[in-house]
């Protein structure tokens, strides 16, 4: 009975996850199917199959019940469910956020995009935020693109975070020097490690060996001084220590 019920749950899966790909669906609902093989069954039937009906509405309800039961992922499958219920900006830049962090850069981008529109066609949180995805994407002219624009109409938003990213940009654009130098200009009021480690790699890219090892080792002085304990900061710092050896 064990191995029926474990059967019939893996066709039900396939088959939601084909439905997912045949109607375009985004593609983080065949990662909530995956994950959650009955809840996240349930969570897809309820908010797609049956859209715009009276059924579908009350199933919507139930499928946030259901989410708020769903386990280390749960954060996720709530900001899918309230775009789907609600297709606000908040909630679609609350999603993409998500979609950041399960490196869904894809859908992320297309979440980005979805909101510049109107009044939020140049919002400084938005053009960063999808340049930040396209930067994932390895889409750097278009990151870059996005940047000169956030520089145009918003000079001062974020400057380390949008600095940092242009530096990015720059880099994945071919454009070395310009990429050195933004780093560099960075290196006294970035605080985090990831602007110190991104401008030790470019050094060693460039042939700097001798440089971008001193750059390393400076990064990880720079952790013990400030006491940095942060986990994301932490792989940075890790990341050194692999390229030192």
């Amino acid at each position: 009975m064990p191995i029926l019920l474990a059967a019939i749950t893996i066709i039900v899966q396939a088959s939601f996850i084909i439905h997912v790909y045949k109607t375009g669906r985004p593609y983080w609902w065949a990662l909530i199917i995956l994950s959650f093989p009955v809840i996240g069954c349930l969570v897809y039937y309820f908010s797609e199959i049956f859209p715009g009906t009276q059924e579908a509405r009350k199933a919507e309800k139930l499928a946030r019940v259901i989410c708020k039961k769903v386990g280390s992922d749960k954060a996720f499958a709530r900001r899918v469910l309230e775009v789907e219920i609600c297709g606000s900006i908040d909630n679609k830049i609350a999603l993409a956020q998500e979609c950041m962090e399960r490196e869904l850069y894809d859908d992320a981008a297309r979440l980005y995009r979805s909101c510049m529109e109107g009044l939020y066609a140049d919002d400084p949180n938005l053009l960063l935020g999808l340049a930040t995805a396209q930067a994932e994407q390895q889409n750097f002219n278009d990151a870059r693109a996005k940047l000169e624009r956030l520089q145009s109409k918003h000079p001062d938003f974020k400057p380390n975070d949008a600095d940092l990213m242009r530096a990015r940009a720059l880099e994945g654009c071919g454009d070395t020097q310009a990429a050195l130098q933004a780093y560099e200009a960075l290196l006294p009021l970035h605080v985090g490690l990831e602007a110190r480690y991104r401008h030790a790699l470019l050094l060693k890219k460039m042939g700097h060996t001798d440089q971008a090892r001193s750059a390393l080792e400076a990064m990880q002085e720079h952790a013990r001084k400030h006491r940095i304990s942060h986990e994301g900061e932490l792989a940075w710092l890790n990341l050194a220590k692999k390229e030192l050896g």
